[in-house]
This record gives C-alpha cells, structure tokens and sequence, in this order.
C-alpha cells in the first residue's frame, strides 16, 4: 500500500488524511515484524510533530476501521502492524516474540460455514498460535 492508496483508505472511511495518520501507516509499512507505539512514535516524531497520545489514539482508530492489526500477549504492550492485501495468520514465540506467518489459510471454509450458520457476514478474520520457536525450546529443554 503507497500514500496515494492511504489517502484514499482513509477518505473512503470519512475521515481527513492528515500528515499523523499517513506518518504512521508509512512507518508500520518500514517494520520488518509487529511494532509497540514506542516504536511507532519514535520513526514518526523526528519528521511530523506529534504527540505519543496522538499516536495511541489513531492506532486504535486505525485497527478500529480495518487498517491495521493489533496484537499482543495479554497484560504486555499491543503491536501493531499493518494489514497486508491477504489477511495472515501467525504463529507467536511466548520467549523471544517471533512471529512466523503461516502459509495457507486453514480458516476460509470454516468462517463461510460459521457465517450461514450464524446468519452472520464474515468478511475477515485473524488467527495467532503461542508456543516456542526451534530456537527457543532447545535453549529452555522444551520438547
């Protein structure tokens, strides 16, 4: 996704596309894996003025509408990351928070047949896995 795209995202959603929003959205485009709003906060204020609350709130606005995804261990800061053309699902090391993408979907039938079974419109869904990566279990004897 390049800036012209952004600036058409955000407008279709009714909302002004200001130079914050577009800063953030470039910036989660550079991280090679998931970022903290630390992260976040600390590529965007050296080029457009903000402030760290201004980028907390339009992250959540912006997970809030579709555009990026939010995860996270429970009870550890959020990261953020942008949505991809194809949704991915991942699979999350819980000791050094490696996160490898799962090639296929295993989900796509399965949320059709939930959605005719709910009478509910399923128009995208995410999965994440926890465990340990190769690395990780062998440093901590973990079968």
């Amino acid at each position: 996704m390049n800036s012209i795209d952004w600036d058409q995202a955000l407008r279709g959603l009714g909302k002004k596309s200001t130079p914050q929003r577009k800063a953030l959205l470039t910036a989660l485009a550079l991280q090679d894996k998931p970022a903290s709003v630390e992260d976040i906060f600390v590529e965007v204020r050296d080029h457009h003025k903000t402030s760290l609350s201004t980028v907390y709130r339009n992250l959540e606005w912006l997970f809030a509408q579709g555009l990026i995804n939010k995860q996270g261990f429970p009870g550890e800061k959020a990261r953020y990351s942008l949505k991809r053309e194809h949704h991915e699902h991942t699979l999350v090391c819980i000791d050094c928070q490696k996160i490898v993408a799962i090639t296929g979907c295993p989900l796509d039938s399965y949320a059709a047949e939930v959605g005719r079974r709910e009478n509910f419109v399923v128009v995208d869904h995410r999965m994440e896995m926890y465990g340990y990566c190769q690395q990780c279990s062998h440093t901590r004897g973990r079968v």
